[in-house]
């Protein structure tokens, strides 16, 4: 599915392609896997959630000099 409302219970995994919602009288119990989760305050999720679904294995981060400025404000603290 593309996206999924769980207002019950649900018993085994669950895939949704864009969201995920768990309202407070959701119930799941199983694996889920959705790049967005959102789960109410009193909802249930007994199991494993993957949310990275189609990110890369390998991340590139870029590195730059501190500024004259970034560098006085790191030696204050």
């Amino acid at each position: 599915a593309g996206e999924i409302e769980i207002h019950g219970q649900v018993f085994g995994s669950v895939e949704a392609k864009r969201r995920a919602e768990v309202s407070a009288a959701g119930r799941i119990r199983g694996d889920l896997r959705t790049p967005v989760l959102i789960v109410s305050p009193g909802a249930l999720l007994d199991g494993h959630v993957q949310m990275a679904a189609d990110a890369p294995e390998e991340i590139t981060v870029a590195t730059h000099p501190l500024t004259e400025q970034e560098n006085s404000l790191r030696e204050r603290n």
